[in-house]
C-alpha cells in the first residue's frame, strides 16, 4: 500500500479520449429485458429486480471521495466485497488521515491515497477518475464510487445499499448501480411530518397554479396532497420534468463541508443548457442516483470519455457549484444501459404524476398497476 500526490495538471485531460457512440443520441446499449417482461410498481418502477443482477463478477475496484468525513466505516462496508484495488481521493488536505487509514483497513490489498484539488466536490472526483481509466482497462470490471459521507442521507424516502448488492447489480445488463435505493414500503409517518407534506404541497400547487413554472403536462394535474407526496416516489425521472430543476443557492453543512471559495454557486446556468454544453442527452424516461454513490461498468465508462473531459472542465469551476447537482441527476442516465421505449411507455402508463418537490423534480410519483392493463397487448 502506498500513498501518491499528484497536482490535478499531471493528469493529462486527453490523453484517453475516444470518440462516443455515434449511432444513437445515448452512448449506452438498449437494456435487454426477459421474453414478455412488463414494468409493474414490484418489478422496475422502483428498483430492478433481482432476476437482472449478476450472480459473479469478474472484479471490482472501490474509489472515494475523502474531505473530512470518517473512513473507519469502510471496513464493515467491504466486508462482503474485497477489492482488487482501493483509491482515496483526498481533496481537503487530510491526507495524513487518508495514508492511516490506509495500514488498517481490509478492502484491498492494493490501495493508496491520491490528493486531488478541491473543487466540484464528489462528482468532480468521480469525472476525474472516470477520464483517467486507460483504454487497457477491463471492460467488465465494476467501480464503485462513494464519498466519505455514505450514510449521511438525506433525500427523502431512500436507504443504502450494501456493497455487494451495488457492485452485483452494476455487473448485471444495466451495467450501473445506485447507492440509494427508494424505499419499497414507506414507513407511517408521524402527524408533524404529514402536516408538513400536505404545507409543502398545498405551496407548490400554488405556485403550480399561478406561474405554471413546474408543470409539466396539464393533463396530469397537481400533486395530490391527501397524502404523504414522499411516500411513492420512483427511480425513474420524466427528462422534461427533471431538466427543469435548478437551485440558487446550497447551503447544506451537515456534511461538515464549508464553502472553500468565492465562487458564485449558480451563475446563471439552467440545467438543459448544462446539458447541452456537456453534450449529455438522457432518454425520455430515465434513471437519477441521488448521493453520488455508485458502480458502473468501466465498459460503460469508455463509451463516454469525451463527455467525461467535458465534465471535469465543468465542475472545476469552484467547490460548491450548481454544476455538481446537474451531475448528479445525469450519471445514471449516461452511464445506465438504455431503458426500451415500450418499457419507458408502461412506466409512465403505471405512474399518476410527477414529484412537485424542486430537489427531486421529475421523479414518478404514485405508481399504480391499476391504470393500465396490459392483458390485451400483443
Amino acid at each position: 500500500m502506498q500513498s501518491i500526490s499528484y497536482r490535478h495538471a499531471e493528469w493529462k485531460e486527453t490523453a484517453f479520449l475516444v470518440p462516443d457512440n455515434k449511432g444513437s443520441i445515448f452512448p449506452q446499449d438498449t437494456l435487454l429485458l426477459p421474453f414478455n417482461f412488463r414494468a409493474s410498481c414490484e418489478t422496475l418502477w422502483k428498483k430492478l429486480p433481482k432476476s437482472l443482477f449478476a450472480a459473479d463478477y469478474e472484479a471490482a475496484s472501490l474509489v472515494v471521495s475523502f474531505c473530512s468525513g470518517s473512513l473507519s466505516w469502510l471496513d464493515s462496508a467491504c466486508a462482503s466485497v474485497h477489492f482488487r484495488t482501493m483509491t482515496i481521493y483526498s481533496k481537503c488536505g487530510l491526507e495524513e488521515v487518508a495514508t492511516a487509514f490506509l495500514k488498517t483497513q481490509g478492502c484491498s490489498d492494493s490501495a493508496r491515497v491520491v490528493t486531488l484539488r478541491n473543487v466540484g466536490r464528489v462528482d468532480h472526483t468521480i469525472a476525474f477518475h472516470m477520464l483517467n481509466i486507460p483504454l487497457s482497462a477491463t471492460p467488465e470490471e465494476i467501480i464503485l464510487f462513494v464519498k466519505d459521507t455514505f450514510y449521511a442521507i438525506h433525500q427523502r424516502r431512500y436507504h443504502p445499499t450494501s456493497f455487494a448488492d451495488i457492485v452485483a447489480e452494476a455487473a448485471g445488463p444495466m451495467g450501473f448501480s445506485c447507492g440509494l435505493k427508494p424505499d419499497m414500503s414507506p414507513a407511517e409517518r408521524s402527524f408533524a411530518a404529514r402536516m408538513k407534506d400536505k404545507t409543502l404541497c398545498y405551496v407548490i400547487a400554488m405556485i403550480k397554479m399561478l406561474s405554471w413554472r413546474l408543470e409539466v403536462k396539464p393533463e396530469q394535474g397537481l400533486c395530490s396532497c391527501d397524502e404523504a407526496i414522499d411516500r411513492n416516489t420512483s427511480m425513474w425521472h420524466l427528462a422534461e420534468a427533471l431538466e427543469k430543476f435548478t437551485f440558487n443557492e446550497y447551503d447544506r453543512t451537515s456534511a461538515k463541508y464549508s464553502k472553500v471559495d468565492n465562487v458564485k454557486f449558480n451563475p446563471g446556468i439552467s440545467f438543459d443548457h448544462w446539458l447541452t454544453g456537456v453534450n449529455i442527452s438522457l432518454p425520455r424516461v430515465t434513471p437519477v442516483c441521488y448521493g453520488g454513490n455508485f458502480a458502473v461498468k468501466v465498459a460503460h465508462i469508455l463509451k463516454v470519455k469525451t463527455i467525461t473531459n467535458n465534465l471535469v472542465q465543468s465542475l472545476s469551476r469552484g467547490d460548491n457549484i450548481v454544476e455538481g447537482h446537474y451531475s448528479e441527476r445525469s450519471w445514471a442516465g449516461l452511464l445506465s444501459a438504455t431503458l426500451p421505449e415500450n418499457a419507458q411507455a408502461e412506466l409512465l402508463a403505471i405512474t399518476r404524476e410527477t414529484l412537485p418537490h424542486m430537489d427531486m423534480a421529475g421523479a414518478l410519483h404514485g405508481c399504480d398497476d391499476q391504470l393500465v392493463s396490459f392483458d390485451d397487448a400483443p
